[in-house]
Protein backbone atom coordinates (compact mmCIF):
# COMPACT_ATOMS: atom_id res chain seq x y z
CA UNK A 1 0.00 0.00 0.00
CA UNK A 2 1.58 3.27 -1.12
CA UNK A 3 1.44 6.44 0.93
CA UNK A 4 0.90 9.83 -0.68
CA UNK A 5 1.81 12.95 1.23
CA UNK A 6 -0.91 15.56 1.66
CA UNK A 7 -0.65 18.35 -0.96
CA UNK A 8 -0.16 21.01 1.72
CA UNK A 9 3.06 19.28 2.85
CA UNK A 10 4.63 19.30 -0.63
CA UNK A 11 6.90 22.32 -1.24
CA UNK A 12 5.83 24.29 -4.29
CA UNK A 13 8.67 25.03 -6.70
CA UNK A 14 6.93 28.22 -7.77
CA UNK A 15 6.81 29.64 -4.25
CA UNK A 16 8.47 32.91 -5.34
CA UNK A 17 5.97 33.43 -8.15
CA UNK A 18 3.12 32.63 -5.77
CA UNK A 19 4.43 35.15 -3.26
CA UNK A 20 4.66 37.74 -6.01
CA UNK A 21 1.11 36.92 -7.12
CA UNK A 22 -0.16 37.27 -3.55
CA UNK A 23 1.58 40.65 -3.26
CA UNK A 24 -0.18 41.80 -6.44
CA UNK A 25 -3.47 40.62 -4.96
CA UNK A 26 -2.81 42.68 -1.84
CA UNK A 27 -2.07 45.72 -3.99
CA UNK A 28 -5.36 45.23 -5.81
CA UNK A 29 -7.46 45.28 -2.64
CA UNK A 30 -9.29 48.64 -2.59
CA UNK A 31 -9.40 48.62 1.20
CA UNK A 32 -5.62 48.49 1.49
CA UNK A 33 -5.19 52.26 1.39
CA UNK A 34 -1.61 52.56 2.80
CA UNK A 35 -0.28 50.27 0.06
CA UNK A 36 -2.18 52.19 -2.62
CA UNK A 37 -0.85 55.48 -1.27
CA UNK A 38 2.72 54.16 -1.20
CA UNK A 39 2.30 52.86 -4.76
CA UNK A 40 0.97 56.21 -5.98
CA UNK A 41 3.85 58.05 -4.29
CA UNK A 42 6.31 55.68 -5.96
CA UNK A 43 4.78 56.36 -9.38
CA UNK A 44 4.84 60.13 -8.80
CA UNK A 45 8.50 59.92 -7.73
CA UNK A 46 9.29 57.95 -10.89
CA UNK A 47 7.67 60.64 -13.04
CA UNK A 48 9.54 63.43 -11.21
CA UNK A 49 12.94 61.68 -11.38
CA UNK A 50 12.32 60.86 -15.06
CA UNK A 51 11.66 64.55 -15.73
CA UNK A 52 14.93 65.44 -13.97
CA UNK A 53 16.66 62.80 -16.08
CA UNK A 54 15.30 64.29 -19.29
CA UNK A 55 16.53 67.74 -18.21
CA UNK A 56 19.88 66.44 -16.93
CA UNK A 57 19.11 68.24 -13.66
CA UNK A 58 21.47 66.13 -11.54
CA UNK A 59 24.55 66.79 -13.66
CA UNK A 60 26.51 67.95 -10.61
CA UNK A 61 25.96 64.58 -8.94
CA UNK A 62 26.76 62.75 -12.18
CA UNK A 63 30.05 64.65 -12.32
CA UNK A 64 30.78 63.60 -8.74
CA UNK A 65 30.19 59.94 -9.59
CA UNK A 66 32.33 60.23 -12.73
CA UNK A 67 35.20 61.71 -10.69
CA UNK A 68 34.81 58.95 -8.09
CA UNK A 69 34.95 56.27 -10.79
CA UNK A 70 38.17 57.83 -12.14
CA UNK A 71 39.79 57.87 -8.70
CA UNK A 72 38.80 54.32 -7.82
CA UNK A 73 39.59 52.79 -11.20
CA UNK A 74 42.93 51.01 -11.66
CA UNK A 75 45.56 52.73 -13.79
CA UNK A 76 44.87 52.32 -17.50
CA UNK A 77 47.41 50.96 -19.99
CA UNK A 78 49.09 53.75 -21.95
CA UNK A 79 50.19 53.45 -25.56
CA UNK A 80 53.98 53.26 -25.95
CA UNK A 81 53.59 55.35 -29.12
CA UNK A 82 53.13 58.52 -27.04
CA UNK A 83 56.21 60.37 -25.79
CA UNK A 84 56.07 63.72 -24.02
CA UNK A 85 58.92 66.19 -24.24
CA UNK A 86 58.12 68.59 -21.42
CA UNK A 87 59.29 72.14 -20.94
CA UNK A 88 59.69 72.35 -17.17
CA UNK A 89 61.83 74.29 -14.68
CA UNK A 90 65.06 72.47 -15.53
CA UNK A 91 64.70 73.49 -19.20
CA UNK A 92 64.10 77.17 -18.42
CA UNK A 93 67.08 77.19 -16.06
CA UNK A 94 69.33 75.87 -18.82
CA UNK A 95 67.95 77.75 -21.83
CA UNK A 96 66.72 80.92 -20.22
CA UNK A 97 63.34 82.52 -19.73
CA UNK A 98 60.64 81.75 -22.27
CA UNK A 99 60.03 82.65 -25.10
CA UNK A 100 63.17 81.06 -26.43
CA UNK A 101 64.80 81.74 -29.77
CA UNK A 102 62.95 79.65 -32.34
CA UNK A 103 66.18 78.09 -33.46
CA UNK A 104 65.89 75.87 -30.37
CA UNK A 105 62.60 74.38 -31.63
CA UNK A 106 64.08 74.04 -35.12
CA UNK A 107 67.06 72.16 -33.63
CA UNK A 108 64.67 69.91 -31.65
CA UNK A 109 62.85 69.01 -34.88
CA UNK A 110 66.19 68.18 -36.50
CA UNK A 111 67.11 65.89 -33.57
CA UNK A 112 63.69 64.16 -33.65
CA UNK A 113 63.93 63.76 -37.40
CA UNK A 114 67.39 62.20 -37.08
CA UNK A 115 65.92 59.62 -34.67
CA UNK A 116 62.92 59.01 -36.91
CA UNK A 117 60.18 60.42 -34.69
CA UNK A 118 57.03 59.68 -36.67
CA UNK A 119 54.85 62.67 -35.73
CA UNK A 120 55.63 65.87 -33.82
CA UNK A 121 53.14 68.20 -32.14
CA UNK A 122 54.09 71.52 -30.57
CA UNK A 123 51.64 72.68 -27.91
CA UNK A 124 53.10 76.16 -28.44
CA UNK A 125 51.57 79.11 -30.26
CA UNK A 126 54.06 80.76 -32.62
CA UNK A 127 51.69 83.69 -33.07
CA UNK A 128 54.11 86.61 -33.29
CA UNK A 129 57.22 87.02 -35.43
CA UNK A 130 60.41 85.85 -33.77
CA UNK A 131 63.15 88.13 -32.51
CA UNK A 132 65.18 87.34 -35.61
CA UNK A 133 63.42 86.73 -38.94
CA UNK A 134 66.03 84.19 -39.97
CA UNK A 135 65.05 82.05 -36.96
CA UNK A 136 61.44 81.96 -38.17
CA UNK A 137 62.69 80.83 -41.54
CA UNK A 138 64.86 78.21 -39.85
CA UNK A 139 61.86 76.85 -37.90
CA UNK A 140 59.64 76.88 -40.99
CA UNK A 141 62.30 74.98 -42.93
CA UNK A 142 62.64 72.33 -40.20
CA UNK A 143 58.86 71.85 -40.09
CA UNK A 144 58.70 71.52 -43.85
CA UNK A 145 61.57 69.06 -44.07
CA UNK A 146 60.17 66.78 -41.38
CA UNK A 147 56.79 66.77 -43.11
CA UNK A 148 54.61 65.59 -40.19
CA UNK A 149 54.70 68.43 -37.70
CA UNK A 150 51.36 69.62 -36.31
CA UNK A 151 50.56 73.00 -34.76
CA UNK A 152 47.66 74.06 -32.53
CA UNK A 153 44.80 76.49 -33.04
CA UNK A 154 42.95 77.93 -30.10
CA UNK A 155 39.51 79.47 -29.72
CA UNK A 156 39.27 82.40 -27.32
CA UNK A 157 35.69 82.32 -26.01
CA UNK A 158 36.26 84.92 -23.32
CA UNK A 159 36.14 87.81 -25.79
CA UNK A 160 33.08 87.51 -28.02
CA UNK A 161 32.81 87.15 -30.87
CA UNK A 162 35.00 84.06 -30.50
CA UNK A 163 38.49 84.71 -31.79
CA UNK A 164 40.75 82.01 -33.19
CA UNK A 165 44.48 82.09 -32.45
CA UNK A 166 46.86 80.70 -35.06
CA UNK A 167 50.60 80.49 -35.37
CA UNK A 168 52.39 82.90 -37.70
CA UNK A 169 51.28 82.10 -41.25
CA UNK A 170 54.90 81.91 -42.42
CA UNK A 171 55.36 79.01 -40.05
CA UNK A 172 51.87 77.42 -39.99
CA UNK A 173 51.71 77.01 -43.76
CA UNK A 174 54.45 74.38 -43.67
CA UNK A 175 52.82 72.27 -40.92
CA UNK A 176 51.17 68.99 -41.83
CA UNK A 177 47.95 70.14 -40.21
CA UNK A 178 46.33 71.95 -37.33
CA UNK A 179 43.95 70.86 -34.59
CA UNK A 180 42.17 72.74 -31.87
CA UNK A 181 43.43 72.51 -28.29
CA UNK A 182 40.45 74.28 -26.73
CA UNK A 183 39.71 72.93 -23.26
CA UNK A 184 36.55 74.16 -21.58
CA UNK A 185 36.23 73.17 -17.90
CA UNK A 186 32.74 72.51 -16.61
CA UNK A 187 30.91 74.74 -14.14
CA UNK A 188 32.88 73.34 -11.19
CA UNK A 189 36.20 74.08 -12.93
CA UNK A 190 37.07 70.42 -13.67
CA UNK A 191 37.94 69.17 -17.16
CA UNK A 192 36.09 65.97 -18.03
CA UNK A 193 35.33 66.29 -21.74
CA UNK A 194 36.77 67.76 -24.91
CA UNK A 195 35.09 68.89 -28.13
CA UNK A 196 35.52 66.62 -31.12
CA UNK A 197 35.26 69.47 -33.65
CA UNK A 198 35.07 73.26 -33.45
CA UNK A 199 34.17 75.58 -36.31
CA UNK A 200 35.34 79.15 -36.78
CA UNK A 201 33.25 82.04 -38.10
CA UNK A 202 34.38 81.19 -41.64
CA UNK A 203 32.91 77.69 -41.26
CA UNK A 204 36.35 76.12 -41.18
CA UNK A 205 36.27 73.02 -38.97
CA UNK A 206 39.13 72.07 -36.68
CA UNK A 207 39.11 68.57 -35.17
CA UNK A 208 40.71 68.13 -31.78
CA UNK A 209 44.47 67.84 -32.18
CA UNK A 210 44.44 64.35 -30.63
CA UNK A 211 42.10 63.19 -33.42
CA UNK A 212 44.41 64.69 -36.02
CA UNK A 213 47.47 62.97 -34.59
CA UNK A 214 45.71 59.62 -34.14
CA UNK A 215 44.29 59.67 -37.68
CA UNK A 216 47.76 60.35 -39.10
CA UNK A 217 49.44 57.70 -36.93
CA UNK A 218 46.81 55.05 -37.72
CA UNK A 219 46.77 55.91 -41.41
CA UNK A 220 43.06 56.81 -41.48
CA UNK A 221 42.01 58.60 -44.64
CA UNK A 222 38.54 59.57 -43.42
CA UNK A 223 37.77 62.65 -41.35
CA UNK A 224 39.60 62.59 -38.01
CA UNK A 225 36.36 63.20 -36.09
CA UNK A 226 35.00 59.91 -37.49
CA UNK A 227 37.34 58.13 -35.08
CA UNK A 228 34.94 59.00 -32.25
CA UNK A 229 32.12 56.42 -31.98
CA UNK A 230 28.65 57.86 -32.15
CA UNK A 231 27.83 56.34 -28.74
CA UNK A 232 30.71 58.30 -27.16
CA UNK A 233 29.52 61.72 -28.32
CA UNK A 234 27.34 63.83 -26.07
CA UNK A 235 24.59 66.04 -27.47
CA UNK A 236 26.93 69.05 -27.50
CA UNK A 237 29.56 67.25 -29.57
CA UNK A 238 31.94 66.54 -26.69
CA UNK A 239 33.27 63.22 -25.46
CA UNK A 240 34.64 62.11 -22.11
CA UNK A 241 38.37 61.76 -21.54
CA UNK A 242 39.32 58.33 -20.25
CA UNK A 243 42.02 59.35 -17.79
CA UNK A 244 44.92 56.91 -17.72
CA UNK A 245 46.16 57.95 -14.28
CA UNK A 246 48.05 60.65 -12.46
CA UNK A 247 50.43 62.81 -14.48
CA UNK A 248 53.71 61.59 -12.99
CA UNK A 249 52.64 57.92 -13.13
CA UNK A 250 51.65 57.69 -16.80
CA UNK A 251 53.27 58.16 -20.21
CA UNK A 252 56.95 58.52 -21.08
CA UNK A 253 58.24 61.94 -19.97
CA UNK A 254 61.52 63.43 -21.11
CA UNK A 255 62.89 66.86 -20.42
CA UNK A 256 63.30 69.27 -23.32
CA UNK A 257 66.77 70.16 -22.01
CA UNK A 258 67.73 66.49 -21.51
CA UNK A 259 67.02 65.75 -25.19
CA UNK A 260 69.61 68.38 -26.17
CA UNK A 261 72.09 67.20 -23.54
CA UNK A 262 71.72 63.61 -24.71
CA UNK A 263 72.22 64.62 -28.35
CA UNK A 264 75.39 66.52 -27.47
CA UNK A 265 76.65 63.58 -25.37
CA UNK A 266 76.13 61.19 -28.29
CA UNK A 267 78.04 63.54 -30.61
CA UNK A 268 80.90 63.48 -28.12
CA UNK A 269 80.76 59.70 -27.83
CA UNK A 270 79.62 59.99 -24.22
CA UNK A 271 76.83 58.22 -22.38
CA UNK A 272 73.55 60.15 -22.92
CA UNK A 273 70.97 60.93 -20.26
CA UNK A 274 68.26 59.61 -22.61
CA UNK A 275 68.62 56.84 -25.11
CA UNK A 276 67.21 58.74 -28.07
CA UNK A 277 66.15 55.45 -29.65
CA UNK A 278 63.03 55.76 -27.46
CA UNK A 279 61.88 58.49 -29.85
CA UNK A 280 61.88 56.28 -32.92
CA UNK A 281 58.45 55.92 -34.63
CA UNK A 282 56.75 57.76 -31.77
CA UNK A 283 54.24 60.60 -31.54
CA UNK A 284 56.18 63.37 -29.82
CA UNK A 285 54.14 65.89 -27.81
CA UNK A 286 56.10 69.01 -26.93
CA UNK A 287 54.58 71.32 -24.34
CA UNK A 288 54.73 73.06 -20.99
CA UNK A 289 54.33 71.22 -17.70
CA UNK A 290 54.45 72.20 -14.07
CA UNK A 291 54.56 75.85 -13.09
CA UNK A 292 56.33 77.00 -16.25
CA UNK A 293 53.13 77.14 -18.28
CA UNK A 294 49.82 78.83 -17.74
CA UNK A 295 47.90 75.98 -19.35
CA UNK A 296 47.28 74.04 -16.13
CA UNK A 297 43.83 72.56 -15.51
CA UNK A 298 41.96 70.65 -12.82
CA UNK A 299 40.99 67.09 -13.69
CA UNK A 300 39.09 64.37 -11.78
CA UNK A 301 42.45 62.91 -10.71
CA UNK A 302 44.55 65.98 -9.85
CA UNK A 303 43.98 69.65 -9.09
CA UNK A 304 46.91 70.70 -11.34
CA UNK A 305 47.24 68.86 -14.64
CA UNK A 306 49.15 70.26 -17.66
CA UNK A 307 47.28 70.89 -20.88
CA UNK A 308 49.70 68.69 -22.82
CA UNK A 309 48.72 65.87 -20.45
CA UNK A 310 45.05 66.27 -21.35
CA UNK A 311 46.00 65.96 -25.02
CA UNK A 312 48.08 62.87 -24.23
CA UNK A 313 45.17 61.19 -22.38
CA UNK A 314 42.79 61.99 -25.23
CA UNK A 315 45.26 60.67 -27.81
CA UNK A 316 45.83 57.52 -25.75
CA UNK A 317 42.14 56.61 -25.59
CA UNK A 318 41.79 57.19 -29.33
CA UNK A 319 44.77 55.01 -30.22
CA UNK A 320 43.55 52.22 -27.93
CA UNK A 321 39.87 52.76 -28.87
CA UNK A 322 39.04 53.09 -25.16
CA UNK A 323 36.20 55.55 -25.54
CA UNK A 324 33.70 55.99 -22.74
CA UNK A 325 30.30 55.15 -24.20
CA UNK A 326 27.33 57.24 -23.07
CA UNK A 327 24.17 55.23 -22.50
CA UNK A 328 21.15 56.75 -24.33
CA UNK A 329 18.46 58.38 -22.21
CA UNK A 330 15.85 55.76 -23.15
CA UNK A 331 18.06 53.05 -21.64
CA UNK A 332 18.45 55.11 -18.47
CA UNK A 333 14.64 55.48 -18.37
CA UNK A 334 14.21 51.72 -18.65
CA UNK A 335 16.77 51.10 -15.90
CA UNK A 336 15.07 53.68 -13.69
CA UNK A 337 11.77 51.89 -14.30
CA UNK A 338 13.40 48.57 -13.37
CA UNK A 339 14.72 50.08 -10.13
CA UNK A 340 11.27 51.47 -9.35
CA UNK A 341 9.71 48.06 -10.02
CA UNK A 342 12.16 46.31 -7.69
CA UNK A 343 11.51 48.93 -5.02
CA UNK A 344 7.76 48.28 -5.37
CA UNK A 345 8.20 44.50 -5.08
CA UNK A 346 10.48 44.55 -2.06
CA UNK A 347 9.26 47.62 -0.18
CA UNK A 348 5.47 47.61 -0.62
CA UNK A 349 4.03 47.31 1.95
CA UNK A 350 6.72 49.07 3.96
CA UNK A 351 8.30 47.05 6.78
CA UNK A 352 11.07 48.97 8.59
CA UNK A 353 13.66 46.20 8.94
CA UNK A 354 12.97 44.27 5.74
CA UNK A 355 12.51 47.36 3.56
CA UNK A 356 15.68 48.96 4.92
CA UNK A 357 17.73 45.87 4.11
CA UNK A 358 16.30 45.64 0.59
CA UNK A 359 16.86 49.34 -0.14
CA UNK A 360 20.46 49.15 1.11
CA UNK A 361 21.01 46.05 -1.03
CA UNK A 362 19.50 47.70 -4.11
CA UNK A 363 21.62 50.82 -3.56
CA UNK A 364 24.79 48.73 -3.31
CA UNK A 365 23.93 46.63 -6.37
CA UNK A 366 23.13 49.70 -8.48
CA UNK A 367 26.28 51.58 -7.39
CA UNK A 368 28.51 48.54 -8.00
CA UNK A 369 26.89 47.88 -11.38
CA UNK A 370 27.50 51.48 -12.49
CA UNK A 371 31.11 51.32 -11.27
CA UNK A 372 31.77 47.97 -12.93
CA UNK A 373 30.32 49.03 -16.30
CA UNK A 374 32.23 52.33 -16.24
CA UNK A 375 35.55 50.82 -15.14
CA UNK A 376 35.69 47.54 -17.05
CA UNK A 377 33.26 48.03 -19.94
CA UNK A 378 33.61 51.81 -20.45
CA UNK A 379 29.82 52.22 -20.31
CA UNK A 380 28.65 55.32 -18.45
CA UNK A 381 25.25 55.04 -16.78
CA UNK A 382 23.52 57.95 -15.03
CA UNK A 383 23.90 56.57 -11.54
CA UNK A 384 22.55 59.46 -9.48
CA UNK A 385 18.96 59.18 -10.73
CA UNK A 386 18.55 55.56 -9.64
CA UNK A 387 20.17 56.30 -6.29
CA UNK A 388 17.99 59.39 -5.82
CA UNK A 389 14.85 57.37 -6.56
CA UNK A 390 15.71 54.62 -4.09
CA UNK A 391 16.63 57.06 -1.31
CA UNK A 392 13.57 59.27 -1.84
CA UNK A 393 11.20 56.31 -2.16
CA UNK A 394 12.56 54.83 1.05
CA UNK A 395 12.39 58.15 2.92
CA UNK A 396 8.84 58.94 1.79
CA UNK A 397 7.70 55.36 2.50
CA UNK A 398 9.25 55.50 5.97
CA UNK A 399 7.56 58.82 6.76
CA UNK A 400 4.25 57.54 5.38
CA UNK A 401 4.56 54.33 7.37
CA UNK A 402 5.29 56.31 10.55
CA UNK A 403 2.32 58.61 9.92
CA UNK A 404 -0.01 55.65 9.34
CA UNK A 405 1.34 53.89 12.44
CA UNK A 406 0.76 57.04 14.51
CA UNK A 407 -2.74 57.36 13.08
CA UNK A 408 -3.52 53.74 13.92
CA UNK A 409 -2.05 54.21 17.38
CA UNK A 410 -4.29 57.22 17.94
CA UNK A 411 -7.29 55.22 16.78
CA UNK A 412 -6.45 52.42 19.18
CA UNK A 413 -5.88 54.94 21.95
CA UNK A 414 -9.24 56.51 21.20
CA UNK A 415 -10.95 53.13 21.26
CA UNK A 416 -9.27 52.37 24.59
CA UNK A 417 -10.05 55.73 26.19
CA UNK A 418 -13.30 56.97 24.59
CA UNK A 419 -16.87 55.80 25.02
CA UNK A 420 -18.28 54.46 21.77
CA UNK A 421 -21.68 56.11 22.16
CA UNK A 422 -20.92 59.57 23.55
CA UNK A 423 -17.29 60.06 22.59
CA UNK A 424 -16.47 61.02 26.21
CA UNK A 425 -13.62 59.52 28.23
CA UNK A 426 -14.18 56.08 29.68
CA UNK A 427 -14.26 55.71 33.44
CA UNK A 428 -10.99 53.79 33.74
CA UNK A 429 -9.06 56.36 31.69
CA UNK A 430 -10.71 59.24 33.54
CA UNK A 431 -9.45 57.85 36.85
CA UNK A 432 -5.89 57.90 35.45
CA UNK A 433 -6.35 61.54 34.41
CA UNK A 434 -7.83 62.27 37.83
CA UNK A 435 -4.79 60.90 39.67
CA UNK A 436 -2.47 63.14 37.61
CA UNK A 437 -4.72 66.16 38.14
CA UNK A 438 -4.57 65.66 41.89
CA UNK A 439 -0.76 65.60 41.82
CA UNK A 440 -0.59 68.76 39.71
CA UNK A 441 -3.13 70.61 41.87
CA UNK A 442 -1.23 69.86 45.07
CA UNK A 443 2.13 70.69 43.52
CA UNK A 444 0.86 74.05 42.20
CA UNK A 445 -1.50 74.69 45.14
CA UNK A 446 -4.49 75.13 42.80
CA UNK A 447 -8.13 74.25 43.58
CA UNK A 448 -9.81 71.42 41.67
CA UNK A 449 -13.36 70.11 41.89
CA UNK A 450 -15.46 67.15 40.77
CA UNK A 451 -19.00 67.32 39.41
CA UNK A 452 -21.05 64.11 39.43
CA UNK A 453 -24.07 64.10 37.10
CA UNK A 454 -27.02 61.72 36.80
CA UNK A 455 -29.88 61.91 34.28
CA UNK A 456 -33.19 62.07 36.11
CA UNK A 457 -35.73 59.31 35.42
CA UNK A 458 -33.65 57.90 32.59
CA UNK A 459 -35.26 54.44 32.90
CA UNK A 460 -38.67 56.01 32.40
CA UNK A 461 -37.44 57.70 29.19
CA UNK A 462 -36.15 54.37 27.91
CA UNK A 463 -39.39 52.64 28.72
CA UNK A 464 -41.51 55.37 27.11
CA UNK A 465 -39.53 56.17 23.95
CA UNK A 466 -37.23 53.19 23.59
CA UNK A 467 -33.50 52.62 24.03
CA UNK A 468 -32.68 54.33 20.73
CA UNK A 469 -34.22 57.54 22.01
CA UNK A 470 -32.32 57.12 25.27
CA UNK A 471 -29.03 56.74 23.41
CA UNK A 472 -29.81 59.83 21.34
CA UNK A 473 -30.52 61.79 24.53
CA UNK A 474 -27.24 60.64 26.13
CA UNK A 475 -25.27 61.71 23.04
CA UNK A 476 -26.96 65.09 23.12
CA UNK A 477 -26.20 65.59 26.83
CA UNK A 478 -22.56 64.58 26.22
CA UNK A 479 -22.31 67.15 23.45
CA UNK A 480 -23.61 69.91 25.77
CA UNK A 481 -21.21 68.87 28.56
CA UNK A 482 -18.24 69.00 26.20
CA UNK A 483 -19.26 72.30 24.65
CA UNK A 484 -19.87 74.10 27.95
CA UNK A 485 -16.73 72.87 29.71
CA UNK A 486 -14.49 73.78 26.75
CA UNK A 487 -16.08 77.21 26.46
CA UNK A 488 -14.96 77.92 30.02
CA UNK A 489 -11.25 78.05 29.09
CA UNK A 490 -8.73 77.31 26.30
CA UNK A 491 -8.50 73.79 24.92
CA UNK A 492 -5.11 73.08 26.53
CA UNK A 493 -6.66 73.72 29.98
CA UNK A 494 -10.21 72.46 29.29
CA UNK A 495 -12.06 70.47 31.93
CA UNK A 496 -12.28 66.72 31.50
CA UNK A 497 -15.64 65.02 30.97
CA UNK A 498 -16.25 61.27 31.20
CA UNK A 499 -19.12 58.83 31.10
CA UNK A 500 -19.02 57.31 34.57
CA UNK A 501 -21.81 54.77 34.23
CA UNK A 502 -24.96 54.09 32.23
CA UNK A 503 -26.55 57.53 32.58
CA UNK A 504 -23.93 59.01 34.92
CA UNK A 505 -21.30 61.55 33.94
CA UNK A 506 -18.40 63.12 35.79
CA UNK A 507 -16.54 66.41 35.20
CA UNK A 508 -13.10 67.37 36.45
CA UNK A 509 -13.15 71.17 36.87
CA UNK A 510 -9.58 72.48 36.92
CA UNK A 511 -8.63 75.65 38.79
CA UNK A 512 -12.15 75.79 40.24
CA UNK A 513 -13.11 75.85 43.91
CA UNK A 514 -16.43 74.40 45.02
CA UNK A 515 -18.38 77.65 44.52
CA UNK A 516 -16.94 78.27 41.04
CA UNK A 517 -17.66 74.67 40.04
CA UNK A 518 -21.19 74.76 41.45
CA UNK A 519 -22.42 78.13 40.21
CA UNK A 520 -20.33 78.80 37.05
CA UNK A 521 -20.17 75.25 35.74
CA UNK A 522 -22.73 72.89 37.24
CA UNK A 523 -25.66 75.30 37.42
CA UNK A 524 -25.12 76.54 33.86
CA UNK A 525 -25.00 72.98 32.60
CA UNK A 526 -28.20 72.10 34.49
CA UNK A 527 -30.05 75.04 32.97
CA UNK A 528 -28.81 74.23 29.43
CA UNK A 529 -29.88 70.58 29.60
CA UNK A 530 -33.25 71.43 31.14
CA UNK A 531 -33.93 73.73 28.18
CA UNK A 532 -32.68 71.21 25.61
CA UNK A 533 -35.21 69.24 23.58
CA UNK A 534 -34.32 66.34 21.28
CA UNK A 535 -36.50 65.68 18.24
CA UNK A 536 -37.25 61.98 17.88
CA UNK A 537 -39.39 59.96 15.49
CA UNK A 538 -42.76 61.45 14.49
CA UNK A 539 -41.52 64.79 15.86
CA UNK A 540 -41.65 63.51 19.42
CA UNK A 541 -39.94 65.85 21.86
CA UNK A 542 -37.61 64.05 24.24
CA UNK A 543 -36.11 66.03 27.12
CA UNK A 544 -34.62 65.36 30.51
CA UNK A 545 -33.24 67.02 33.61
CA UNK A 546 -30.11 66.23 35.55
CA UNK A 547 -29.00 66.21 39.15
CA UNK A 548 -25.48 67.31 40.07
CA UNK A 549 -23.19 66.91 43.05
CA UNK A 550 -20.05 69.04 43.52
CA UNK A 551 -17.01 68.35 45.73
CA UNK A 552 -13.70 70.20 46.03
CA UNK A 553 -10.50 68.27 46.68
CA UNK A 554 -9.34 68.55 50.28
CA UNK A 555 -5.78 68.54 51.52
CA UNK A 556 -4.39 65.02 51.81
CA UNK A 557 -7.68 63.53 50.60
CA UNK A 558 -7.62 60.26 48.66
CA UNK A 559 -9.16 60.20 45.21
CA UNK A 560 -11.63 57.52 46.22
CA UNK A 561 -12.88 59.59 49.16
CA UNK A 562 -13.15 62.66 46.91
CA UNK A 563 -15.33 60.78 44.42
CA UNK A 564 -17.43 59.36 47.27
CA UNK A 565 -18.17 62.85 48.60
CA UNK A 566 -19.19 64.07 45.13
CA UNK A 567 -21.43 61.03 44.78
CA UNK A 568 -23.01 61.78 48.18
CA UNK A 569 -23.73 65.33 47.03
CA UNK A 570 -25.37 63.89 43.88
CA UNK A 571 -27.45 61.53 46.02
CA UNK A 572 -28.51 64.52 48.11
CA UNK A 573 -29.62 66.40 44.95
CA UNK A 574 -31.70 63.42 43.79
CA UNK A 575 -33.27 62.95 47.21
CA UNK A 576 -34.19 66.64 47.42
CA UNK A 577 -36.32 66.67 44.28
CA UNK A 578 -33.80 66.24 41.43
CA UNK A 579 -32.94 68.87 38.76
CA UNK A 580 -30.66 70.74 41.16
CA UNK A 581 -27.04 71.21 42.25
CA UNK A 582 -25.79 70.24 45.69
CA UNK A 583 -22.37 70.83 47.28
CA UNK A 584 -20.65 68.13 49.31
CA UNK A 585 -20.21 68.95 53.01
Amino acid sequence: MSFKAPPQLIKNKNSFLQALFLKIQVLCQPSYHPVYLQFVIGVVLFIVISFFLSQNSLSRFENYFFDTYCKLSPQIYTSPAIVIVEIAEDSTQLMGKFPWPRKYNAALIEILKQWNAKIIFFDIMFSFPGIKPEEDAQLAKAIKEHGRVYLPVYQDRLNPPSHWHHSNLNIEQFSHGQGHIHIQPESDGIVRRVSAVLTDKKSVSYPHIALQLAADYLGKKSRPEDLVPRQALAKDGTFYVNWAGKWNETFSHYSYADVFKSYIAIQKKQKPIIDLEVLRDKIILVGFTGSTGSDVKTTPLESAYPGIGIIANTLNMILLNHFILIVPDWVNFLLLGLIAGLAFIFCIPFRPMRSTLWIVLLLMIWALLCFYLRTYNLILLKASYGLAYLILFYAVSAVLSKAIADRDHLKLLELATRDGLTGLYLRRYFLIVLEQAVKNARRLHRPVSLIMIDVDHFKTINDKYGHEAGDMLLKNIAYILNAMTRARRVEAQSDRVARYGGEEFIILALDADVKDAAFNVAERIRIAIEANVVKYRNNQNVSATISLGVAQLRDNEEVGEWIRRADQALYQAKSEGRNCVRIAK
